[in-house]
């Protein structure tokens, strides 16, 4: 009885659904203990929404992404307040805190649920979700001084992250299944990436790009078949209209508008300018180390590390051409994922503040949902005493 009791299939699911409610109690009851309303960037989201459901009210509604501030896309109103403005903050510290979760472990089972009904492959979906919604990027409350992180609730910054990794995901899972639909929710999201930071436009173009290569990357598999071959094919010609489509359409009216305008453009450029000449000359590997730690701890960057060395260990055994796990998906996946992690060190060091390491977390969460899959199988086909605690569940 027990034994069946523990394989239900809904069990992972539920222990999933407990931690979350978990961690939207303890939240909360945290959130109430504040007095210290919207600071800093927060009060500039603070005031979008309130113009943004002031103008749903007037009698001539303006374009959202002209109302005041400017620089603040619409997009956030999502998170801060999306059923209405009032002057309480609370509700609206909560939700940047647990919206990004809820993206997240979104994000987890659309690109790794699609594959064997196992009762491990259950647990260790649900067990993913669950460490990847306890990274430390999530859960930076009040604004510390010493906190290296730049975090604090009222951000959209983790928000954010969460809207491009469920991107990723839908794309991700689109390379496996040559599914257009998928392909176009992802390009979907990732245009919403733009609505809720400037930021968004390198996110979009990014994921775009990495979906275009890891296709061809299929394309060019040697034991391809024609079938196949055909299917990709058509999916490239389809994809690509659809992604230029939706894509460009969103970029064409965020450049007519205001919020993209050279003006704004410029204002960021040179605020990103100004902080990396700043901060510049006191970068060292040790502040480097110490920053990325705030936002992603030790275990993350150890557990990429170890699965990288199983899937290379593995990596014949992973592949299954009957569940398109045939080598050139598997490539495509690892080479999004590598090309995700550079641009990102690249837009952190080279693009924007360097003291702010929140503009960097989005891209390793990125790389990380791009091979979930990967990681899946290699849990899939090692022995059980050494793939999961609950392995033996399935």
């Amino acid at each position: 009885m027990i034994t069946r009791i523990l394989r239900a299939s809904f069990l992972p699911h539920l222990l999933l659904i407990c931690w979350l409610t978990f961690v939207a109690f303890t939240t909360w009851q945290h959130v109430k203990k504040t007095d210290l309303p919207p600071i800093f960037d927060a009060t500039e989201y603070f005031l979008k929404a309130k113009n943004f459901w002031a103008n749903l009210h007037d009698r001539r509604i303006h374009n959202p992404l002209n109302l005041e501030p400017t620089f603040r896309p619409p997009g956030t109103v999502v998170m801060s307040y999306p059923f209405g403005f009032n002057t309480d903050f609370h509700p609206y510290f909560f939700r940047s805190i647990f919206f990004p979760l809820l993206c997240m472990a979104a994000a987890v089972y659309v690109v790794g649920s699609h594959g064997p009904n196992k009762g491990s492959t259950r647990w260790n979906l649900a067990l993913l979700a669950i460490f990847v919604t306890s990274l430390p990027t999530f859960y930076h409350f009040e604004r510390v001084t010493d906190d290296n992180s730049g975090l604090c609730w009222g951000l959209v910054d983790n928000f954010f992250a969460g809207i491009a990794c469920l991107a990723a995901a839908a794309l991700m899972r689109s390379l496996k299944t040559l599914s257009l639909r998928w392909l176009i929710a992802g390009s979907l999201l990732a245009g919403f990436c733009v609505l809720v930071k400037p930021a968004g436009a390198v996110i979009m173009l990014l994921l775009s790009a990495v979906w275009f290569m890891a296709l061809l990357v299929r394309l060019a598999g040697a034991n391809v078949s024609s079938d196949e071959r055909t299917q990709v094919v058509k999916m490239l010609v389809r994809g690509s209209l659809c992604v230029t489509g939706i894509e460009g359409t969103t970029l064409a009216l965020c450049r007519a508008s205001h919020y993209l305008s050279t003006t704004n453009i410029a204002y960021g450029k040179d605020a990103m300018r100004l902080l990396r000449a700043e901060w510049a000359p006191s970068l060292t590997p040790g502040l480097m180390y110490w920053q990325i730690r705030s936002v992603l701890g030790s275990v993350f960057p150890c557990m990429l590390a170890a699965f990288a060395v199983l899937a290379i260990a593995y990596w014949k055994r992973i592949q299954d051409r009957q569940a398109n796990w045939a080598p050139s998906v598997l490539w495509g996946m690892v080479l999004s994922a590598a090309v995700c992690l550079t641009t990102g060190v690249w837009f952190w060091l080279a693009f924007s503040a360097i003291s702010q390491v929140r503009y960097f977390t989005p891209f390793p969460l990125i790389a990380f949902v791009c091979v979930i899959p990967i990681v899946l199988r290699v849990l899939e086909v090692m022995p059980r005493w050494q793939s999961s605690p609950f392995a033996w569940l399935g």
